[in-house]
C-alpha cells in the first residue's frame, strides 16, 4: 500500500510521537534495546513479524491526519 499524503512540520512531529516500534516476539537476544527504549520513553509492543525483527505502526491521531491505525510491517522492516 503507496500511502500519498503530504504533512505540516508540526504534524509530522506530532505524528511520529504515536509511533509505535513492533519488536518481534521471538528475538532472543535485545533485553539492551527494550532497556534503551524504555530509558528515553519510546513506545514499542511485542508480537509476531513474519519478517525481521522490528518495524512499526502510527496508532490513529484524527487531528493529525491518521485516521485509523498505520501497520508498516510489510513494507519498512529491520
Amino acid at each position: 500500500m503507496v500511502v500519498d499524503c503530504k504533512f505540516k512540520l508540526e504534524e509530522i512531529k506530532r505524528i511520529a510521537k504515536n509511533m509505535i516500534v513492533l519488536v518481534d516476539s521471538r528475538e532472543k537476544q535485545n533485553a539492551h534495546i527494550l532497556s534503551y527504549f524504555d530509558k528515553i520513553h519510546i513506545k514499542y509492543e511485542k508480537t509476531t513479524l513474519n519478517f525481521g525483527d522490528y518495524s512499526f505502526y502510527l496508532s490513529a491521531d484524527p487531528a493529525a491526519g491518521v485516521k485509523q491505525d498505520m501497520y508498516f510491517h510489510k513494507e519498512i522492516i529491520i
